[in-house]
């Protein structure tokens, strides 16, 4: 074996351009002298360089018209066939779109062969998404990472419809990874001119070195677009994943006004990207995904696993927004009907479940002397309130039931209002993906977001559950020292200790409210510690009475058992999902996209 390098003049070549796709053919010729057997190639003549942030095709200015585009189907997924390929290529096309970014995957074979012919310029990716820093550091990866892209180079940079090669996509911006994207252009692309193409999880463009183009991703899920009119001095950027979901108040059906609202959104972002300083845009995307994990955004009566970002459905049926997009870019004429934006629905169940709770305690306290005053006793006199229990001095199973199930369904009151509230944020949803490796695990959490009361009752059980198992976990910790509890005992000083945060009861009624309100995440924030504060004080009583130990030794005994839980998750996240590297990533890349400058 060896590398036999060919080189030739060809005078006045006809260019390769989007409005004239001109293809020669380049017949080559092996003999060994015996025989001999010709391969044929499709190449093509242009010019494309990076000036002043522009693209120039064959020395004319462009503004890049993409779409993204993954190469799936509906009922075969990505064993796509050439022909349907070639069908939405040419539909992309006709449709005014002038690049097709292949997303997901390295595009099929044929790609290349069918754009060259179509006059649709080519970015092709290699599907890694979302990758840490720490890992792209890594010899290995980039070993692989270099590999990859220099195998889908080599194989296809004789296609004039490349405009260059995505290195990665959703990566955060800082100058490690420009560095890395520097080392890696220099391997794999030495002596070429063609751009590096980088996906940026950031909506702010700064200066990039020669060589490495910029997309800015916008926000999946925000429905308002977030435009910010930035300029670099230095550097070549496109404004990337524009689209919107249909509104999140119609998410639940897919109707004619979700439709509507969506192309609304998208026809102006596009105009408003077009108007900043800025090499184009590209949308996202073509047609409908399936993705791996269920997306809170799916909404109740949607398949959980297809998001609906496409122009047009999984099985190819034309949107409103696909129509738009022909009209904002000349293709086509259409008239949209109007319609009136959908009132927000305020879920009742969260105050109705609170009312119900609160009614039940107002109650007892009324025609319960006894509750009433061991009520004021776990708040006055707490400490000589769970000796007591401990000394047998008091114990009635029903009164700590009662105190059980109102505490944990208050508590599920608002867990659920927070989901619930939370079901359009990509930053929660991106968390749940991360945290939760279990498919049927998120799948319920999506459930539980679009139905408040099936989220109260698990919530409730869940907090229950946890409970009972710190008490199960108190009898056996006693076991080492003076006192000994029975299980009963460890169960009713958990709970009676968790009576502290009964005052959060009326929050119930107004918390789903009150999160509309920035303001409130930090009032939140404090008043949780807060409680939890008080709530480690009462257990840290608990531990002095039931083991009869100080209370400095309880209060280290508080400190080795958090410590060890935190220390597990760490360790378990750590070696079995190798997690800490995307947790950093969501908390230095995606919250401060997030939550910018509006």
């Amino acid at each position: 074996t060896g590398t036999v390098h060919l080189s030739g003049n060809v005078r006045d070549p006809q260019l390769w351009s989007i409005s004239e796709p001109r293809l020669y053919t380049l017949n080559i010729i092996i003999s060994d002298g015996e025989g001999s057997f010709g391969v044929p190639i499709t190449v093509g003549f242009r010019e494309i360089k990076w000036e002043s942030g522009q693209v120039l095709l064959n020395g004319n200015a462009l503004e890049i018209r993409g779409i993204d585009y993954r190469q799936e189907s509906h009922g075969v997924g990505a064993a796509i066939s050439t022909e349907q390929i070639e069908r939405d290529l040419t539909r992309i096309r006709n449709q005014g779109f002038n690049l097709v970014r292949v997303t997901g995957s390295v595009p099929h074979p044929a790609t290349y062969d069918i754009c060259d012919r179509l006059g649709l310029m080519l970015l092709p990716g290699t599907g890694l998404r979302g990758v840490p820093i720490g890992l792209m550091t890594q010899p290995a990866f980039r070993s692989r990472l270099e590999s990859m892209l220099r195998r889908e180079i080599l194989s296809n940079d004789h296609h004039p419809s490349v405009l260059g090669w995505e290195m990665v996509d959703w990566a955060p911006y800082s100058p490690t990874l420009l560095e890395i994207a520097i080392e890696v252009r220099s391997t794999v692309l030495a002596g070429r001119d063609e751009a590096l193409f980088i996906g940026f999880a950031s909506d702010v463009a700064q200066d990039l070195p020669d060589g490495i183009v910029g997309m800015r991703n916008r926000i999946p899920y925000l429905f308002e677009e977030r435009v910010t009119p930035q300029s670099v001095s230095h550097g070549a950027w496109l404004a990337a994943g524009l689209g919107a979901l249909a509104s999140p108040l119609t998410l639940d059906e897919d109707s004619l006004q979700s439709e509507i609202r969506q192309s609304d959104a998208l026809v102006r972002q596009v105009n408003a990207i077009r108007e900043l300083p800025l090499a184009g845009f590209i949308i996202d995307s073509y047609n409908d995904r399936r993705a791996a994990l269920p997306m809170l955004i799916a909404g109740a009566q949607l398949e959980t696993d297809l998001i609906r970002r496409g122009l047009v459905t999984e099985g190819r049926e034309e949107r409103i927004s696909w129509q738009r997009v022909g009209d904002l870019l000349g293709q086509v004429q259409i008239d949209v009907p109007v319609v009136e934006s959908p009132k927000v629905q305020f879920p009742v169940e969260f105050p109705i479940a609170t009312l119900i709770i609160g009614g039940i305690l107002l109650l007892m306290m009324r025609q319960n002397n006894v509750f009433r005053h061991n009520l004021r006793r776990v708040f006055a006199h707490t400490h000589g309130f769970f000796a007591d229990i401990v000394d047998r001095r008091y114990f009635q199973g029903g009164q700590t039931m009662l105190v059980a199930i109102i505490f944990a369904t208050a508590q599920g009151v608002l867990l659920a209002s927070l989901l619930n509230h939370s079901r359009f944020y990509f930053g929660l949803d991106y968390l749940f993906t991360l945290i939760i490796p279990f498919y049927q695990a998120k799948a319920l959490l999506v459930y539980w977001a679009w139905h408040p009361i099936y989220a109260i009752l698990a919530f409730s059980a869940i907090v229950l559950v946890l409970w009972i198992v710190g008490a199960v976990a108190l009898r056996l910790l006693s076991i080492p020292f003076p006192g000994q509890m029975k299980l009963r005992h460890s169960l009713a000083l958990i709970f009676w200790a968790a009576t502290c945060f009964l005052p959060l009861i009326p929050l119930g009624l107004v918390h789903y409210r009150l999160l509309d309100f920035a303001w409130f995440k930090w009032v939140q924030i404090s008043l949780f510690g807060l409680f939890w504060f008080w709530f480690l004080i009462r257990v840290s009583s608990v531990i002095r009475v039931g083991f009869r130990v100080s209370s400095r030794t309880a209060w280290i005994l508080i400190f080795i058992i958090i410590l060890v839980t935190a220390g597990s998750l760490v360790t378990v996240y750590r070696g079995g999902f190798a997690i800490t590297d995307y947790i950093r990533y969501y908390s230095d890349v995606i919250l401060p996209w997030i939550e910018g400058p509006a």
